[in-house]
């Protein structure tokens, strides 16, 4: 073999390797995309408002929506803290937005279920967009039909939210708020509810 050949052989192989790292490089930044730079559950979220939400549940996430896009843009915290008030200010004025009536047909994403090990209790979380929950305890009627609802697909449910602690500007009650005092906050939230139906969407 000459010289020549094992230059040529060598600058195939290591053309090949090239090839597989471009390949390899390619992979990573797709997955790195689609971690850093998608929000599957978000999308979900967002198609499921669009086509089942109730009106009123379009008006509380308008609300909560809007609050939280003025807090982020606010030039200090004293400014953001004020945002959340006026929206909790709105949202319990009652004119557009009626925040302890019953809320038939709103729709959310199954984020889990836990159950006590006396098995007492049975609770369910069910995420409501911009990083929000509800937690609420499940009736016994309704056990068998948590039971078998995977995390993460889309439900519809029915029920009430508790009141907050307007004294602290909190229209809403959350978990924790009893412990370590309400805050007006309106994103990264478990809201208190009291459940009346669930049911997983088909698709």
């Amino acid at each position: 073999m000459t010289d020549s050949q094992d230059t040529d052989d060598t600058n195939d192989e290591g053309s090949i390797w090239d090839v597989f790292r471009l390949i390899g490089f390619g992979v990573f930044c797709y997955f790195m995309y689609v971690i850093f730079f998608t929000d599957p559950r978000g999308d979900q979220f967002n198609e499921l408002v669009e086509t089942t939400a109730p009106a009123d549940q379009k008006v509380f996430l308008d609300v909560v929506g809007a609050a939280i896009e003025t807090a982020d843009s606010a030039s200090n915290d004293a400014a953001a803290t004020a945002a959340y008030i006026a929206a909790n200010e709105q949202l319990c004025s009652g004119q557009t937005f009626n925040p302890f009536s019953v809320k038939t047909g709103w729709v959310g994403i199954f984020d889990g279920a836990d159950l006590t090990d006396s098995n007492s209790k049975m609770y369910v979380e069910i995420d409501i967009g911009h990083d929000n929950e509800i937690r609420a305890e499940v009736p016994d009627a309704l056990r068998n039909t948590v039971l078998n609802i995977e995390d993460g697909k889309s439900v519809t449910f029915s029920g009430t939210f508790e009141q907050g602690n307007m004294y602290e500007n909190q229209c809403l009650d959350t978990i924790g708020s009893v412990l370590f005092g309400a805050k007006p906050k309106l994103t990264n939230r478990q809201f208190t509810f009291g459940l009346r139906q669930i049911a997983e969407i088909s698709n």
